[in-house]
C-alpha cells in the first residue's frame, strides 16, 4: 500500500491526515521514506488501528458490485424469409429457446461459480495480507552483535540467528575415554576410544535478552548427534546451563571446554542410550575396559596392571 492509497483509505473512514506527500505519493507505507515515517508516526499518535486502514483501503479499491440479475437474456427469434417476391414473417423464438436454453443456463451457472471462486480467493488473499502485516509488526530485529576478528578466530565460533534467538556454533571433538559405574571408574580400550571419536558441532541458543536456552550437539551435516548421553537433547552431567550470557565469546569457549570434559566420562548409571547409532553397546565397552578403582578412594590398583592410582589426587572431570 503506497502513501496516497493510505491517505485515501483513511479519508474513506472519515479520518483526515494533514500531510503533504508531494512526490512521495507512490512510496510504500512500510518503507524508510521520510514521508512514510511521518505518516506512520501520525497514525500511531492518533491511535488508528491497522484494521481501520485496511477497511478503508478495501472501500476505496473495491469495484462496484456486479449482479447477473440486471442482464436480460431474452431471445428474439423473429426472422423474415423471402421466397421469390414473397416475404414471410416467422417467429422461431420458441424453437431457438428450446435448443439454447440449457446451453445458456449452463454457461451462466459456470460464470456465477467462477465469480464465487474469485470472491473466495480475494477474501483469502485479504486475510493473508492482514496476517502478514500483523506478523511483521510483531517481528523485532535482533540487536546487532559485534566481535573482533581476533576473538572469532581464537575461539573458532560462528554466529547466526534463528527467529528471536542468537545461534553460536563451535566445532569440537567428542572423545569418551572412561566409564563410571556404581562409583567405579573404568578406562576404555584404545580401539574403543578411536571408534567413538567424532567431529561434532556444539550449538548455543541464547535469547535476545542474553538468557541461555540450550546447548546441543550436531553432526557436521547438521543432524542431531546421538550418543550415550544424548538423543533429542543432551545431558551434561554436573555442568549446569548458565542463566545469563555475558556477551563474550570467551565465556562460551570456557563453557564448551567444561561440557566436553564432562563427556569424556560415560556415566553407566544415567544413560540416555545404551547403544547409540553406529556406536558399540555400553556393555561391550565395559567388558573391554580396564578397571581403575573407586572414585575418591586413594591407593586402589587396576585389575590388569596393578598400577596404583590416586597419589596426591586425580581429577576426572565433572561426571
Amino acid at each position: 500500500m503506497n502513501l496516497n492509497e493510505t491517505v485515501q483509505a483513511l479519508e474513506a473512514k472519515d479520518i483526515q491526515v494533514a500531510i503533504d506527500l508531494g512526490v512521495h505519493q507512490r512510496c510504500l507505507l512500510d518503507s524508510n521514506c521520510p514521508k512514510a515515517v511521518e505518516l506512520r508516526t501520525e497514525i500511531s499518535k492518533a491511535g488508528i488501528e491497522l484494521t481501520e486502514i485496511l477497511e478503508g483501503y478495501q472501500a476505496v479499491t473495491a469495484p462496484d458490485p456486479f449482479s447477473w440479475d440486471n442482464i436480460d437474456f431474452g431471445i428474439d427469434g423473429r426472422v423474415t424469409l423471402r421466397i421469390a417476391d414473397q416475404r414471410i414473417q416467422l417467429d422461431l423464438t420458441q424453437e431457438i429457446e428450446a435448443q439454447l436454453a440449457d446451453t445458456i443456463k449452463g454457461r451462466i451457472e459456470d460464470i456465477r461459480r467462477q465469480e464465487q471462486r474469485l470472491k473466495d480467493l480475494g477474501n483469502s488473499l485479504y486475510e493473508r495480507y492482514l496476517y502478514e502485516i500483523a506478523r511483521l509488526r510483531e517481528t523485532r530485529a535482533l540487536p546487532q552483535l559485534s566481535f573482533t576478528t581476533e576473538d572469532l578466530l581464537r575461539y573458532n565460533i560462528m554466529v547466526s540467528s534463528e527467529g528471536d534467538n542468537y545461534i553460536f556454533l563451535s566445532p569440537a571433538l567428542y572423545r569418551p575415554e572412561y566409564i563410571i559405574r556404581d562409583g567405579i571408574r573404568y578406562e576404555l580400550s584404545t580401539e574403543d576410544k578411536k571408534t567413538l571419536r567424532r567431529e561434532v558441532v556444539l550449538q548455543f541458543t541464547i535469547t535476545r535478552d542474553n538468557r541461555f536456552l540450550s546447548m546441543t550437539l550436531f553432526t557436521l551435516t547438521g543432524q542431531k548427534f546421538e550418543h550415550y548421553h544424548g538423543r533429542t537433547g543432551d545431558c551434561w552431567g554436573a555442568i549446569p546451563l548458565p542463566r545469563q550470557w555475558d556477551r563474550s565469546l570467551q565465556s562460551l569457549d570456557i563453557l564448551k571446554i567444561q561440557t566436553f570434559n564432562a563427556l569424556v566420562t560415560i556415566n553407566y548409571n544415567s544413560l540416555m542410550q545404551r547403544e547409540p547409532p553406529a556406536m558399540p553397546h555400553i556393555d561391550q565397552l565395559l567388558a573391554r575396559s580396564t578397571k581403575l578403582g573407586r572414585e575418591g578412594v586413594l591407593g586402589e590398583t587396576t585389575e590388569q596392571t596393578g598400577t596404583r592410582i590416586g597419589g596426591t589426587g586425580t581429577r576426572w572431570g565433572a561426571r
